[in-house]
């Protein structure tokens, strides 16, 4: 095998990257803080290479998975040089060229709230007895490292029974106040959905489901919260509006009418976030958009009028809410991103423009 796992490992958590990129007909490749850079020195990698680590890091039946659905999601451990046991989230793929794997570092220990920079009231989400609570935002912005750090909070400071759904299990929960009970799909479950159905009858006070991905996941996400218990879940959606539209949008559109109307009551919060590159250089800071469903919120989604819920959400800076575009602004004035960042990240790009045009004039002014 002409390329060396270890090595390419060992380069990434030097260089404090978060991505392993192994592509056929590519050199390695890392991520370092959302920039992706070739690992110097190293050759082109081979699907040939690639199927001789993933036979090593995979199970004989994740192996099948690949095989028979030409991509596969998998957790690897393994000895990294001088450093130790390390452990990855993974997902192997074909491609034009042949194999391919992305490899993410998971930290052993679940990052807490304060470590990772989120807002303080985001604990607060986490001691409601029900409701649903979802984190969200595009691929890569660290929707898995919040949901685990909320799920920490939980274990540190309530006695409760918490099942996580996982595909695969990232982080590692010791059980600390919590009983802690984690699920992989694939090993332990046949599916989101079908582990879901189960977790409903094993007692369970607090539910986190890994994503969200499909109607019957969503639908039973929104039975569970409606009817005792506080689940925690992921979507891909990159604003509080967009994921009230598109919860409501994954039903038939007879049923949608009682979908906002269960959603309305069954909502906690929406966390939306994105993850910017510092003007200093020195890592990633994000940028935190929550919504807290209140009564003008529940009315607005019973409506069908999300096109007002950026200014309610606008508005309501007092009882916790934040505006993604408004803490992209706040970013820039702080000297944490640059301009044109925060702006390629804003919702509203005209008016975000014109408020980053306004606050360098006053700059420029003093």
């Amino acid at each position: 095998m002409s390329i060396s796992l270890d090595l390419c490992f060992k380069e990434m958590i030097d260089s404090e990257g978060s991505d392993l990129l192994l592509i056929s007909g590519y050199p390695p490749a890392i991520r370092v803080y959302g920039t992706l850079t070739p690992i110097n020195n190293m050759i082109n990698v081979t699907s040939e290479d690639l199927d001789e680590i993933l036979k090593v890091a995979m199970t004989p039946q994740e192996y099948e998975d690949l095989q028979n659905n030409f991509s596969a999601d998998f957790a690897y451990e393994c000895e990294v040089g001088s450093i130790g046991v390390c452990r990855f989230r993974c997902n192997a793929y074909m491609q034009s060229r042949g194999l391919s794997v992305a490899f993410r570092l998971v930290p052993w220990v679940p990052p807490t709230i304060e470590e990772l920079h989120l807002p303080e009231n985001i604990a607060k989400l986490t001691t409601n007895r029900n409701g649903l609570v979802l984190v969200t935002g595009p691929a890569g912005c660290g929707k898995s490292s919040t949901l685990a750090a909320m799920c920490r909070y939980i274990n540190d400071n309530r006695a409760v029974h918490m099942i996580m759904i996982e595909d695969p299990i990232e982080y590692i929960h010791t059980n600390n106040m919590a009983m802690v009970m984690q699920r992989q799909v694939g090993h332990h479950v046949y599916s989101f959905h079908r582990a879901l159905v189960a977790a409903l009858r094993e007692d369970p006070d607090v539910i986190v489901v890994g994503e969200l991905r499909d109607f019957e996941t969503i639908s039973l996400a929104i039975t569970a919260a409606e009817t005792g218990h506080l689940v925690l879940s992921t979507m891909h959606t990159t604003s509080a509006t967009h994921t009230i539209s598109r919860l409501i949008g994954s039903f038939p559109s007879q049923q949608q009418w009682q979908v906002r109307t269960m959603l309305a009551d069954s909502l906690n919060a929406v966390v939306c976030q994105q993850l910017l590159p510092r003007i200093d250089a020195k890592g990633q800071i994000p940028a935190v958009e929550l919504m807290i469903n209140t009564d003008a919120v529940a009315n607005i989604i019973r409506e069908d009028k999300c096109h007002q819920l950026p200014g309610v959400i606008e508005s309501s800076v007092n009882k916790g809410m934040r505006l993604m575009d408004n803490e992209l602004l706040n970013l820039v004035k702080q000297g944490y991103v640059s301009g044109d960042e925060a702006l390629s990240r804003g919702h509203n790009k005209k008016d975000l423009a014109s408020r980053l045009e306004s606050l360098y004039a006053k700059k420029n002014r003093n």
